[in-house]
């Protein structure tokens, strides 16, 4: 894919410290490199964005995230065993690096960048919100205080990491799940890396957590039945929803409760801004265009 490069240079240095799991200003003055890859016709904004999730990216590798975090490790694992590349177990995770997988993965580069920004807030305060600063947003923000669907469901997970034999794996699951046979289909797939889902979730949270769609995926089957495979960032999965909730207007102390977090949001995000801005400086961003 034909791309053209322009090489950004922010002016002054900045300075980064990594300890007790907690990202501060850095304290090495090197000018450090990020490759920052946009769509064609990106705007200024879009741009700005992606370059500051790329030092988001990288500060958390620095700080052993892409070793250490469970979502990033599966995702890593799955997407080197998916391109034939071959390397014993213990040192799988630094291949994967090695090649910069935790870059251009957008589950793993996204789940670093997070991981970041909340290193980087760690030691924000939560402050009080005013009664007259809650009546405001409620009344300026009617419609974000609705409580979206949610179902709690059950799984069966056929990873990527399997290559060619998930599939095989996941038709016979479906043919014992035919026969009603459910241990019998626990015992061809893959346990899930986090656990059984025992909450109730909605669809962005879901997306968060798998990947694009796999929410809306969820969230459309009949409370009950077993579905067709659904691909995830991770794989494919069965799923059976065992409860469903209808979204539904707050309850005013839920509703008081939503819009002080969102005040609070947007005064971590004002400070994130900030932090970054600090930051900029250190990097030398090569921004790459594909069209």
């Amino acid at each position: 894919m034909a791309r053209w490069r322009l090489v950004l240079r922010f002016a002054a240095l900045g300075a980064l410290l990594f300890g007790a799991r907690r990202l501060v200003m850095p304290d090495d003055t090197g000018e450090r490199a990020v490759a920052v890859v946009v769509p064609n016709g990106a705007s200024d904004a879009d741009v700005a964005a992606a370059t500051d999730e790329a030092i988001l990216v990288d500060l958390a590798v620095r700080a052993g995230l892409a070793r250490s975090d469970a979502v990033v490790r599966e995702r890593l694992l799955s997407t080197l065993a998916a391109a034939g590349e071959e390397a014993p177990a213990s040192q799988a995770i630094e291949v994967a690096i090695s090649l910069r997988l935790h870059e251009t993965d957008a589950v793993a580069r996204r789940r670093l960048a997070d991981l970041a920004r909340r290193s980087l807030l760690s030691d924000v305060p939560a402050g009080p919100v005013s009664a007259e600063e809650i009546d405001a947003e409620l009344a300026a923000h009617p419609d974000r205080y609705r409580l979206p669907p949610r179902v709690r469901f059950e799984q069966l997970f056929f990873s990527n990491a399997r290559g060619a034999r998930r599939d095989d794996s996941l038709a016979s699951a479906r043919e014992r799940l035919g026969r009603a046979d459910l241990a019998a289909a626990q015992a061809v797939a893959d346990p899930w890396p986090w656990g059984r889902a025992s909450s109730l979730i909605n669809a962005d949270r879901l997306d968060a957590l798998y990947g694009d769609g796999f929410g809306d995926a969820v969230l459309a089957l009949e409370v009950g039945a077993w579905s067709s495979p659904i691909e995830s960032a991770f794989g494919a999965h069965l799923v059976r929803v065992v409860e469903r909730e209808p979204g539904r207007v707050m309850s005013p102390s839920e509703a008081a409760a939503r819009a002080g977090e969102s005040i609070r949001d947007r005064s971590r995000a004002e400070r994130l801004s900030r932090r970054l801005s600090e930051l900029r400086p250190q990097y030398r961003a090569t921004l790459e265009v594909a069209p």
